[in-house]
């Protein structure tokens, strides 16, 4: 039962990460429109979204690959040996991991560093935006680190095929 709880966790979340990619897809195609609207829906609201093109780009390819990356785990999580506890920890993080990746795109888009740093950089200054951006996508990308060496030293060996 324990085992659905963590898979259907990282199903879920996956789900609606990609569906937040998604809609940053509508955000990417404004920005390249330079207006808000949808072909052929004769509407049309002149406004400029703020963040670079590339910015949204990222968003939107970003969410989708971390969506992807938590229904990758679910697909793959029967082929480690994994206490209940070890299972639901690792569920929880990369949760946590693919919500702070999707902060960091969004944030990095209204930061004059893209979220790199908390301080001034050759990619520009920091702002409120940076630290958004960057504190939770630290910690995410030491987390994943450590999530995946925990699950590469729980695949099974080849004596336990």
């Amino acid at each position: 039962m324990s085992d659905h709880l963590h898979t259907n966790r990282l199903i879920k979340h996956g789900i609606l990460v990609m569906i937040v990619g998604l809609f940053s897809g509508f955000g990417l195609t404004f920005s390249i429109l330079g207006q808000i609207s949808l072909s052929p829906i004769p509407f049309v609201i002149d406004y400029e979204l703020p963040g670079t093109t590339s910015a949204w780009a990222r968003m939107h390819t970003g969410c989708l690959m971390n969506g992807l990356m938590l229904l990758a785990f679910a697909a793959l999580r029967p082929r480690f040996t994994l206490s209940s506890s070890q299972e639901s920890s690792i569920s929880k993080s990369l949760v946590f991991i693919a919500w702070a990746n999707v902060l960091f795109y969004f944030f990095g888009a209204f930061s004059p560093n893209r979220g790199l740093a908390l301080n001034e950089t050759p990619a520009g200054g920091a702002n409120w935006a940076s630290y958004v951006a960057y504190v939770p996508a630290v910690i995410a990308a030491v987390l994943l680190l450590l999530v995946l060496i925990r699950l590469l030293a729980n695949l099974p060996s080849k004596r336990h095929l």
